[in-house]
């Protein structure tokens, strides 16, 4: 069955530019009204123009919770991934400093999924924070600009930067950057330590809060343990030639 359909007239009335005498164009009093039909379902015929802003006020309305809802949903999300992540990279620091013997630590240490679940959480919550404005805020420019001024552009600020790190989701996947980094430097940390006799656990901790600080500390510790050994080792004495 066909469905009925009422026809709409609509008028417009716009202000119709006429010409001065210097040659521009300015404004006429006169109003010309424009009329145009438009059928459309019998089932809308009784909608005014007050209608028709409350339905888009309101199905904005519902895009906003929907968005405020998806927001919450992501942010409720973060909050175990986090904690999760952060007690699994606290026992592995505890682990490699209180028991850096045991050969099942070691070989823990040695395989390559030791460090995969901070690094997958890290992935997960970097690609939750990424926004519109996100590069823009972090190396802000313009093309134009730097072409017309020859200043150089898209370089970081600190105002940029403090206004990302801001954002829940953004500060949370620095954290989870930080400690993938400290802990990849800490495995390299350990296993160089198991392969040289030298001793890790003060490098692990300083590593646990500040990982290049941490490599830095044990590159130190290396070389000072293999100089005292090379000092320690006693000169070989010269070869005493027999004579037949």
């Amino acid at each position: 069955m066909a469905q009925a359909r009422s026809v709409i007239r609509l008028e417009s009335c716009r202000n119709w530019p006429t010409t001065s005498r210097n040659g521009g164009t300015r404004p006429s009093r006169t109003r010309f009204i424009e009329t145009h039909q438009l059928e459309v379902p019998q089932t809308f015929r009784c909608l005014s123009p007050l209608d028709v802003c409350c339905r888009r006020d309101a199905s904005f309305q519902q895009g906003k919770k929907k968005l405020l809802a998806r927001q919450y949903c992501i942010a409720s999300l973060s909050e175990p991934v986090v904690a999760i992540s952060t007690v699994y990279g606290v026992s592995c620091f505890v682990t490699m400093v209180a028991a850096p013997h045991l050969a099942w630590v070691r070989q823990s240490v040695r395989r390559p999924w030791f460090i995969t679940p901070v690094a997958l959480s890290y992935l997960f919550i970097f690609s939750l924070s990424l926004e519109s404005d996100t590069l823009a805020l972090l190396m802000p420019g313009s093309l134009e600009e730097g072409l017309r001024t020859g200043r150089p552009q898209f370089l970081p600020q600190l105002s940029g930067i403090a206004e990302l790190f801001s954002r829940t989701m953004t500060a949370a996947s620095l954290w989870l950057h930080l400690l993938s980094i400290n802990l990849f430097a800490a495995r390299h940390i350990f296993l160089d330590g198991c392969r040289h006799g030298v001793a890790t656990q003060h490098s692990l901790l300083v590593c646990a809060a500040a990982g290049p600080l941490g490599l830095a500390v044990h590159v130190a510790t290396k070389a000072a343990v293999l100089a005292l050994r090379r000092q320690a080792q006693p000169e070989p004495e010269p070869a005493v030639g027999v004579s037949a």
